[in-house]
């Protein structure tokens, strides 16, 4: 195999052509090694998995990725911008028309993607709005109760009870009277 000096790092064709397919099947091992040397899906697996624990395919990936988010002038105040615009658009209230091009009376609003945008705003920024809290959580509280009655439970269970004794019992049937202790 003839190998090419590639972002500083010496790889063969085959290789340049499976990180090619790699970050275009979306970061997917499986379905690189697959367009790239035509193999099944166990092979591809084993073969996707030796490739990507190799350091010097993960450096040409991450140089690779760095020169095309460069050249595409992709950053996170980019992918930021773009996911404010996304919730704009989801947030608002749409009128609905038929298909005459009439207006209908109602509106069109898209929750689902406008709270994915919310959550992808805040990841990008940091603010932490959806990162589960330590210590602070509702079932956190319940489990502690919980466990303090358990231990409660145990001590009661491993003291010294005795029961007091109980009375004769004599056979009730619909017939007799019914004793009262």
């Amino acid at each position: 195999m003839k190998q090419h000096e590639y972002f500083g790092k010496l790889v063969t064709d085959d290789e340049v052509e499976f990180i090619h397919h790699f970050i275009r099947t979306g970061f997917n091992g499986e379905k690189a090694v697959r367009f790239t040397w035509g193999l099944s899906s166990s092979g591809a697996y084993q073969k996707s998995k030796k490739l990507l624990s190799e350091p010097r395919i993960q450096s040409v990936i991450k140089e690779t990725q760095e020169s095309v988010m460069n050249e595409l002038k992709i950053n996170s105040q980019w992918v930021l911008k773009e996911a404010l615009e996304v919730y704009g658009r989801c947030m608002q209230q749409e009128k609905v028309l038929d298909r005459n091009g009439d207006y209908t009376g109602e509106f069109s609003f898209d929750a689902s993607n406008s709270l994915k945008c919310l959550k992808l705003i805040g990841d990008l920024t940091d603010v932490g709005a959806f990162t589960k809290k330590e210590g602070n959580s509702e079932a956190g509280e319940i489990m502690r109760r919980l466990n303090r009655g358990r231990s409660r439970a145990s001590v009661i269970e491993t003291s010294t009870f005795t029961q007091p004794p109980l009375p004769d019992e004599s056979v009730h049937t619909p017939d007799t009277d019914i004793d009262f202790y």
